[in-house]
């Protein structure tokens, strides 16, 4: 058969079709096959369906190095009739989203490789779609289109405008910076008159009590300096919605993690926000006890009623869209609250949404949309493009390793543009790669990445800046050996499945991977981790239990009905909660309570009321599932059975008792098997902290004490793992331990 290539696709996404013998030879190259020619194309694929190459990258000049390798060229049908060969069709071309805020870019047989080196850092591929997503300012380097691409004058456009976007305008931008760290009125002076003047202030209607920084950080929001980061227990929620009140809009959508949506319904119920939204405000609605600045530049609370007659709303124009009901029609006019995981799984909510148009988007949690390309992280984002006038990001733990997880919410806030010059110029800043490719931090950098967060970005200000009376936390680490056995013998089943894995490498491609190409076969390395992780929890269930019990003994008055010192027991994994319970059971200590990830909306609301009523002796808690969005300072007493690799989930977690109403200080005990990854875990939580307060300073980021392993990432342990397997692999020792330990389940 001679060689033949023929186009198919579109002129978008074309497709070349090759055809040929197996054992032809390059027509110009003797000896060296075709089949190897078309293996070095930079994308291909084997179609056993039709029995050809499918090649949709070549790299450049594809008519001369098909022509000469002997191939026949059809052009195709009507849909590249005006296509003179095939190197036309090799510029990648772009297409303006309907967004106008991001750009399409379709590689086209330049290929996926080559497309992503004119790019650069700021590009995302979408694998379902096969092609680039760009936001607009970044086709732009040194204020011309990237070369090599092909871009309309609309997108050029679009572009130049998304460059000279402004968040806060520069006439308040000195009088934004004070405020967003400004503690009380005397530290704002006439700055926070200079903010009244040009954006307003919080409305006297305004039904919910603020201290003084939450107004001042109410005020700096209102004028773009939009991402709340105070430390968790300050009140974010609360500045959060005297900004929006600020703003006076009618439309509003706040987006949160799902345990967060009934407290918000609360809030904005009582703000009187979803009032005005409406404009019951200006139909008199009756207020009790009117709002009013008060001495301190703080403000007191307006009380609205939920529901009344004689002008006031029958029903309030809250539309919280919960996943096991209908979603309703949105209103005209008021409030949408909705989780960030129902706008990535409902496509047609996140639609509706766009087309609501909100005025103010609400972002609780941000942190949670650090990944640019993961689903609710794309979802939010977009969001944020449909929204008219203010996004407000609220966090208290904007990130927990490299600045990478930063860009997204920046993105969502309006500030890595116009702050920062986009999405490329602030990972090339502010970012390195490792050999995985992963982004790591430029640590000289980050106090400068920092000046900038505080002068221009956020509104952030720590417990003791402006609760200086709040108590103290106190944290230990409590070492502890473990039984062995059972760690063990986690760690040796990890390296034999790590090390089938380089068997099956070793089989199919003839050699023993390296770490590298190992590492890009395995499941991430939190995943490869988790049963070392669990195996250390489990170890650790007898002495944590026995403490528990131990403090509820000390504690508890036997007269009183109540527990004055609730304990909380953080735990990771579902078994070690389990385990816990059930010893925790066979010792009979009665009124213990579990939050998890299967803990539903309306158990968990009771849990925490009776919790905080005094009903509750020990609360189970997931770390994951309960450290955001919970008010937990009945208790001054926590226990960590088990930690995390990320500090801010710890302190987060920390916070649900230390936060405004504590009056006792909160006393931490993190329990630490010897000799397991609790060692090497620890270490790792030191130097991430180290590296986060470069970023966040001052903040709550030394979550560990008295660490006694080798700090190393997760990534690098998981390397060291990796490494032991192929070796234990190429010895034939991982084999002998399969066969033994089969025997031994067998038995």
């Amino acid at each position: 058969m001679k060689p033949r290539l023929r186009i198919e696709g579109t002129l978008r996404q074309p497709e070349l079709h090759a055809a040929f013998d197996r054992d032809v030879d390059h027509a110009r190259n003797p000896g060296h096959s075709l089949l190897d020619f078309i293996r070095s194309m930079p994308s291909r694929r084997w179609s056993p369906e039709d029995g050809e190459w499918i090649v949709t990258g070549t790299g450049i000049n594809p008519q001369k190095r098909f022509t000469r390798a002997g191939f026949t060229i059809d052009l195709g049908d009507d849909e590249f009739a005006d296509i003179i060969d095939l190197d036309d069709l090799v510029e990648p071309v772009s297409k303006l989203a309907k967004n106008e805020r991001e750009v399409f870019i379709r590689p086209r047989l330049l290929g996926y490789e080559p497309t992503l080196a004119l790019l650069g850092l700021s590009a995302s591929w979408d694998r379902q779609r096969q092609r680039f997503t760009i936001p607009v300012a970044d086709i732009l380097r040194a204020g011309e289109p990237v070369e090599g691409i092909d871009f309309d004058d609309e997108t050029i456009e679009a572009a130049r405008e998304a460059k000279g976007r402004v968040r806060v305008e520069e006439a308040v931008a000195g009088s934004v910076t004070v405020l967003a760290s400004a503690k009380d009125s005397a530290e704002a002076g006439e700055h926070m008159n200079e903010l009244i003047a040009h954006v307003g202030d919080v409305p006297e209607w305004f039904g919910l009590d603020l201290f003084a920084y939450q107004r001042l950080g109410a005020l700096a929001a209102a004028s773009g300096q939009g991402y709340i980061a105070d430390e968790p227990g300050l009140g974010k929620t609360r500045s959060a919605l005297a900004a929006a009140a600020i703003i006076k809009p009618s439309r509003v959508v706040v987006v949160g993690p799902p345990v967060s949506l009934t407290n918000w319904e609360r809030e904005t119920t009582f703000s009187g926000l979803a009032h005005a939204c409406a404009g019951a405000i200006d139909r008199e609605v009756t207020v009790i006890e009117p709002g009013r600045a008060k001495a301190d530049g703080g403000f007191t609370a307006a009380r609205f009623p939920i529901h009344g007659d004689d002008g006031e709303l029958d029903s309030l124009p809250i539309n919280k869209i919960v996943s096991s009901r209908k979603v309703k029609d949105f209103p005209e006019a008021g409030i949408v609250i909705v989780s960030d995981d129902m706008l990535r799984s409902r496509p047609q909510v996140l639609s509706d949404l766009q087309k609501w148009s909100p005025e103010v988007l609400i972002v609780d949690e941000i942190h949670r949309q650090k990944t640019w390309g993961a689903g609710k992280s794309t979802a939010v984002r977009r969001l944020s493009y449909a929204t008219q006038k203010l996004t407000i990001g609220l966090s208290g733990t904007p990130l927990d390793g490299s600045p990478d997880q930063l860009a997204n919410q920046l993105e969502i806030t309006g500030h890595l543009t116009p702050v920062f010059g986009g999405k490329d110029a602030f990972l090339n800043e502010y970012c390195s790669r490792n050999r995985f490719n992963a982004f790591m931090p430029v640590k000289k950098k980050l106090p400068q990445l920092g000046r900038i967060l505080d002068a221009h970005v956020w509104v952030r200000r720590t417990k003791g800046d402006v609760l200086p009376f709040l108590p103290k936390k106190t944290r230990r680490v409590e070492w502890v050996d473990v039984p062995m056995r059972d760690y063990r013998q986690a760690h040796r089943e990890l390296l034999m499945k790590i090390g089938e894995v380089a068997a099956e490498f070793h089989e199919t491609k003839g050699r023993w991977p390296s770490v590298e190409a190992l590492m890009a076969e395995l499941p991430d390395p939190i995943s490869l981790s988790s049963p070392l992780r669990r195996a250390a929890g489990m170890a650790k269930v007898d002495i944590v239990s026995e403490a528990i019990t131990e403090h509820l003994e000390s504690t508890s008055d036997a007269a009183d009905a109540a527990y004055d010192r609730p304990l909380i027991t953080w735990v990771h994994h579902k078994d070690v909660a389990e385990a816990i319970l059930d010893k925790l059971a066979a010792e009979k200590v009665a009124d213990v309570r579990l939050i998890s990830g299967k803990t539903g909306h309306d158990e968990r609301d009771d849990i925490i009321d009776s919790f905080q009523a005094g009903g509750v002796g020990v609360l189970i808690a997931s770390i994951t599932a309960a450290n955001t969005a919970i008010t937990l300072t009945r208790s001054s007493d926590m226990i960590f059975a088990e930690t995390d690799w990320r500090p801010p989930q710890i302190s987060q977690a920390e916070d649900r008792s230390a936060r405004i109403g504590q009056t006792r200080p909160v006393i931490v005990t993190a329990y630490a098997a010897v000799d397991t990854l609790d060692e090497r875990l620890h270490a790792s939580l030191e130097t991430k902290g180290s590296i986060l307060e470069d970023v966040v300073v001052g903040g709550d980021n030394m979550v560990t004490t008295g660490t006694q392993g080798v700090a190393m990432s997760l990534t690098d342990i998981i390397v060291d793992v990796v490494g032991q397997a192929i070796i234990g692999e190429k010895k034939g020792k991982l084999a002998q331990w399969r066969a033994e330990r089969a025997t031994e389940l067998a038995s």
